[in-house]
């Protein structure tokens, strides 16, 4: 089995080591044990965390402050007086980089309403290679259901831009 880093991964790093270094935690691992285990500078999985304390803590609170954007909702009647709950922010590439824009923002910028339908379908492809790798390694009766993700896709691609 060859081990390999997905192309987003921003450390360079030898993926088979880290690969053979993990193995020593078993098949079940934590978080915890992956920091406890890089805490060894002799490893290469060492070089896939930040060691600067100060560095990590602003590094972790930015991470805190996505989290916290991606998670506040609001609610609000539609045009049919269906009642929703959705994100109040959504992320979107800008020339400064990617901020969080209002999502009201959003639906009224064609451009940024796309890119927003874009990382979406991004993601459902990306669970749909899951869910299919996941496919090929399992017996057919055990197999995951991929149709509602299908359904999902579809009413994404049904959003249209506003004029």
């Amino acid at each position: 089995m060859k081990c390999s880093l997905k192309e987003t991964f921003t450390h360079n790093v030898d993926a088979e080591k880290i690969c053979t270094e993990l193995e020593v935690l078993g098949q079940a691992l934590t978080p915890a044990q992956v920091v406890k285990l890089a805490e060894d500078e002799m490893l290469e999985v060492h070089k896939c965390f930040e060691w600067d304390g100060d560095k990590a803590a602003i590094s972790y609170r930015l991470d805190q402050a996505r989290q916290l954007l991606n998670h506040i909702i609001f609610t609000v009647e539609t045009e049919s007086g269906e009642t929703i709950s959705t994100r109040k922010y959504q992320s979107v590439p800008t020339d400064e980089g990617r901020r969080y824009m209002a999502t009201y923002a959003v639906i009224d910028n064609p451009s940024m309403l796309e890119s927003v339908k874009d990382d979406i379908l991004s993601v459902i492809g990306a669970l749909q290679k899951r869910i299919d790798d996941l496919n090929k390694l399992v017996p057919q009766e055990a197999q995951v259901d991929p149709r509602p993700l299908f359904q999902v896709q579809e009413e994404v691609q049904a959003v249209q831009p506003q004029a």
